[in-house]
């Protein structure tokens, strides 16, 4: 009975502090952990929900930007670190392309070690190429990889968007990475590669330049700057590109926690000012709730997981 009533009070002095950290959540600053340098899109985009979410939650909402290999320090950060609520992670798609495709170890699982707060946007990205290849559309791309193995150069800063993008299409590309997208696009600009892809904002301006033509868009729909512009998927079923985001705790974070930051960010993301921010980032709006986001992080995974299988054709 003593060995009982003492495994009792152990337990009731373990649990009870979550408990009531619980319920008297939130009780100082909130941190969003953001897996990239100051200034870009991420950045601006933690920023801006950080500002929508404090007004949420009573709470100041902080960003913190931790940049390095790819994204992954931040988010092992997160996954290992406190796991009450008051430490968050900003996420993209890139997470899964690259817990699959990097060449160094990833110390963490995309699904076990983070719980889904919810969405903040999905940004398309825009394939272009050469004018003078005589490419305008996803279906010629194929067909003239497939004519020319190996000798259309892609120019990309990760490697797993080309590596996708070749297995999931068949074909082979000569992929050229570089350090920073700026050094991707002046060789682009330079006419040195042939195919490219970035943010529609990004990609809009270097088409300004006559150059290149809009092939393809990785998006699940299509944009109103590019209405004629179609989708891979349309041509691809179950095509995954572009970058959802979305906010992620810890797996062992209390459920009470997850609950209120789940309550908060969705009021966030329907408040009036929300459209506003998706639009000066050229992002679409988050269209699903956390069941259906959570589903969207596991098919993607699962999607790089089974193009990196089969592997280049």
């Amino acid at each position: 009975m003593r060995c009982l009533t003492l495994t009792f009070l152990v337990f009731f002095a373990v649990v009870k502090p979550l408990t009531v950290d619980a319920q008297t959540f939130p009780s100082k600053p909130v941190k969003i952990i953001v897996p990239f340098a100051a200034g870009g899109l991420t950045d601006s985009l933690s920023r801006s929900v950080g500002e929508l979410l404090s007004t949420q939650i009573g709470q100041p909402v902080l960003v913190d930007n931790r940049p390095g290999a790819a994204g992954h320090i931040a988010a092992e950060l997160v996954a290992k670190g406190p796991a009450d609520g008051y430490q968050i992670v900003l996420l993209g798609s890139g997470h899964a392309g690259g817990a699959v495709y990097s060449s160094d170890p990833i110390r963490y699982d995309l699904l076990k070690d983070f719980t889904t707060i919810g969405m903040l946007g999905f940004s398309p990205s825009l394939l272009i190429a050469r004018k003078s290849l005589n490419i305008h559309n996803f279906a010629e791309l194929v067909s003239a990889a497939k004519a020319k193995p190996g000798q259309l150069s892609f120019a990309g800063v990760q490697n797993y968007t080309g590596e996708y993008l070749e297995s999931m299409a068949g074909i082979d590309l000569n992929l050229i990475l570089y350090r920073g997208a700026a050094q991707a696009t002046n060789d682009l600009l330079g006419e040195r590669v042939d195919l490219m892809v970035g943010t529609v904002s990004d990609m809009l301006q270097l088409m300004q330049s006559g150059k290149f033509n809009a092939i393809a868009l990785n998006s699940p729909q299509r944009v109103p700057q590019l209405p004629g512009i179609a989708p891979v998927a349309e041509t691809i079923p179950g095509y995954r590109g572009g970058q959802w985001y979305g906010l992620f705790v810890p797996s062992r974070t209390p459920a009470p926690v997850v609950v209120k930051l789940r309550a908060a960010l969705e009021r966030a993301v329907k408040s009036d000012g929300y459209p506003n921010t998706m639009a000066k980032l050229s992002m679409l709006s988050p269209e699903r709730n956390v069941e259906q986001f959570e589903l969207e992080v596991k098919g993607t995974l699962e999607s790089y997981q089974n193009a990196k299988k089969l592997g280049k054709p």
